[in-house]
């Protein structure tokens, strides 16, 4: 039976220079019916690269460091397991990097799984086996396309800058956002979380922040602060493996929602009045998103200095702190990318005291002005004073799973707030709750 699929390799294999869109051909073979307009588009593109990427085969005369020389080689590709193997009798064993190159395998197609070198009395048997890249498989040309979409001919712009301001900033703690995160329909406490339930999320902290400088007036310096774990992890898993997640997205749409969302959250802030100066700090080492959120992280930074030219901090190390008048914040998301095998816990106890105290006193940070140390990870509003510093977690934007559903109850999806007096030791702390 001569599958939708066979149909696509088949046209491409006949037609290999088609002017035809991939969505056009998709609808013509019936081809993946059930996926978005986009995904059966990439799905048609990725076999038109596979089509290409094998079509040199059986290769007799190949150059080699500038000797010519015969060899034999063929290319078998199983198209229902979606594996490449190359099989070739070469007078010299060859790298990876050889065998890549020589037989033009399309990288964006395939990835070499395995591959070695075996001395017969004829010569060197070389094989090796490529595996079909996922859908989706997330990587930089993607990332170049995506930016491209989203920040097409942004220059610079110009925002209101009042002259005026009340001397207090405000502190938006906007934590443990895991886009992407799914919380399983069988869990015994609801928290739908998607696209449209994210952004209308980050609109509702919008409205807060609007609200507060109605209440207060024009701040000094808006301050929204990302403690981490903002993609819930790279392909079903956190970043340091092994912890399998139940997500509704895959990487590519993770990044897009990222970009595309914050955007229009920045856009909406910056261009509202509410305060003289804006910052951006996000903290990049978490144990959900890892490399990822940094790199998520770095293309918002890309956007907000280039289009608004406002600073925008990525904290790398577990732990970073900052000055703001009278005061030190420290912030951290609660738990690493790689070290640290238990986070910072929601109720201080001695080890994690004397752990924060040994990070202040280290780097002779002023005892004499009001330290905070701010963090996330445990999805839980809290606070204490110890003789030293304040120890704040708070609330995630996503709000719980399955899992924290089933140990500790149901929890609380929300964002916190402070409003931080610049020359006094006044603050005010909030938060709102979804």
């Amino acid at each position: 039976m001569i599958t939708p699929r066979d149909k696509v390799v088949e046209y491409y294999q006949v037609n290999p220079n088609t002017t035809k869109k991939a969505i056009e051909i998709a609808e013509m073979f019936n081809f993946r019916p059930e996926l978005t307009k986009e995904k059966r588009s990439k799905a048609v593109r990725d076999i038109k690269r596979l089509v290409k990427g094998t079509k040199y085969k059986n290769r007799e005369k190949i150059s080699r460091d500038s000797v010519e020389y015969r060899t034999q080689s063929s290319i078998h590709e199983n198209l229902e397991e979606g594996s490449l193997t190359v099989n070739e009798l070469t007078e010299a064993p060859r790298s990876s990097d050889e065998i890549i190159k020589i037989h033009k395998i399309d990288t964006n197609v395939w990835k070499l799984a395995q591959y070695w070198s075996k001395e017969k009395s004829t010569g060197w048997q070389v094989s090796a086996m490529f595996t079909r890249k996922k859908e989706d498989e997330f990587g930089a040309e993607d990332i170049k396309e995506i930016l491209q979409e989203v920040f097409e001919d942004t220059g610079s712009i110009k925002y209101p800058k009042p002259i005026l301001s009340n001397k207090k900033s405000l502190f938006v703690y906007m934590s443990d956002k895991h886009i992407g995160a799914m919380t399983k329909q069988d869990s015994i406490y609801r928290n739908t979380y998607d696209r449209v339930v994210f952004s209308d999320r980050l609109n509702k902290v919008y409205n807060r922040i609007m609200q507060s400088q109605k209440d207060f007036g024009v701040f000094d310096t808006i301050y929204i602060c990302d403690l981490g774990d903002a993609v819930d992890g790279w392909s079903g898993q956190t970043t340091r493996g092994g912890h399998s997640l139940p997500q509704n997205m895959d990487n590519k749409e993770i990044f897009k929602t990222y970009v595309e969302e914050h955007k229009k959250f920045f856009d909406n802030l910056l261009m509202s009045g509410a305060a003289k100066n804006y910052k951006t700090i996000i903290q990049t080492n978490d144990n959900h998103g890892g490399d990822f959120s940094f790199i998520t992280a770095k293309a918002l930074q890309y956007y907000l200095e280039g289009a608004y030219n406002i600073e925008v901090r990525l904290m790398e190390k577990f732990l970073e702190h900052f000055e703001y008048g009278e005061h030190i914040f420290i912030f951290t998301h609660g738990k690493d990318s790689e070290d640290r095998k238990f986070g910072l816990p929601l109720q201080l106890n001695d080890k994690a005291e004397n752990y924060i105290t040994k990070y202040i006193d280290y780097h002779k940070l002023n005892k004499n002005k009001n330290i905070h140390l701010i963090k996330g990870d445990l999805h839980t509003e809290s606070m204490q004073l110890t003789t030293n510093f304040r120890y704040r977690n708070v609330l995630s934007l996503y709000g719980s799973s399955k899992w924290i559903h089933s140990n500790f109850g149901p929890g609380m999806a929300g964002v916190s707030f402070d409003i931080v007096d610049k020359k006094s030791d006044d603050i005010y702390s909030f938060y709102i709750k979804y």
